[in-house]
């Protein structure tokens, strides 16, 4: 985490150590897909981009809220069962930039499928 913003300093973020907290990655296709708080999807983030034949994918996103806007952008590779578009692991680079906020976060994640 960067920036001038305050939270940007390593040693004011609160950290969330719940290990039952996250974030959900809603595949909707290869087109669309929705970063949530919750598995239900409410509250989420539209994620817009492409996958392509081979699986790499650029997904993008704005988070806005009374503090200002927040862009995601997602890349990286996504496995399918084979024959289908059904995903088994999705993998990558997050990255998030607040020019209203002034700051920024990098970092890699790994998604695999649930079961609701």
């Amino acid at each position: 985490m960067g920036g001038t913003g305050v939270g940007c300093d390593a040693n004011s973020l609160d950290i969330n150590t719940d290990p039952g907290a996250g974030l959900f990655l809603i595949y909707n296709g290869t087109t669309h897909w929705e970063l949530a708080n919750n598995a239900m999807g409410s509250d989420d983030v539209n994620l817009n981009g492409l996958v392509d034949g081979k699986g790499g994918f650029m997904m993008a996103g704005t988070h806005s809220s009374i503090e200002g806007d927040t862009h995601i952008f997602l890349s990286g590779k996504v496995t399918f069962e084979p024959g289908t578009l059904n995903p088994t692991k999705i993998k990558g680079k997050l990255t998030v930039v607040s020019p209203d906020e002034a700051h920024y976060g990098l970092g890699t994640f790994k998604a695999v499928p649930a079961v609701l």
